[in-house]
């Protein structure tokens, strides 16, 4: 499944009264590069700004962060995916309406941000307590059958009767 995520949605969602820094956005791409690892999901994060005139594509672990770069919006570059992606099953991460709108018109779903960011940290969280788990040890019961007695029986008449071979007789065995 490929995930496009309106960031800075998600990121002032989250952080309602705070302005974004770089140290959250960080640790935002960090979770999300976690959360694909264990999903095995393509994850773009859409954010706005940038230095370059164009979008910027960066690959990050198993996610593409993109800038739009100054001239265009998150916005605009979000719906650019959509449209690349359409074909293909493809999830929209945005509380932005009019995104939301222009992601059915393709019959893309969304998902609400805080939902979207819930949902991370849960299966992260899942994620480590597993990991901190020690390893059981499996056991594999076998189910006895009447083949495995008659098989004990025959071993069993075997290994009263041995022989030897004559090279054996000079070798003092």
């Amino acid at each position: 499944m490929i995930i496009l995520i309106d960031g800075y949605n998600v990121l002032k969602m989250v952080f309602p009264k705070a302005l974004v820094d770089e140290r959250q956005r960080e640790t935002f791409i960090g979770q999300l590069a976690r959360y694909a690892q264990m999903t095995h999901n393509k994850l773009y994060v859409v954010f706005d700004g940038g230095d370059e005139s164009r979008p910027l594509f960066l690959q990050r672990r198993d996610i593409t962060i993109v800038y739009s770069g100054y001239r265009d919006s998150a916005d605009t570059v979000i719906k650019g995916l959509l449209e690349e992606e359409q074909q293909k099953e493809v999830l929209l991460v945005s509380t932005d309406r009019e995104l939301n709108r222009y992601a059915a018109h393709y019959d893309i779903p969304s998902m609400e941000s805080l939902v979207f960011y819930g949902y991370v940290r849960d299966r992260l969280h899942a994620g480590e307590k597993a990991a901190q788990r020690p390893a059981q040890p499996q056991v594999h019961k076998f189910a006895e059958t009447s083949t495995s007695y008659d098989l004990d029986a025959r071993m069993e008449e075997g290994s009263q009767k041995v022989f030897y071979k004559h090279d054996d007789e000079g070798c003092g065995v």
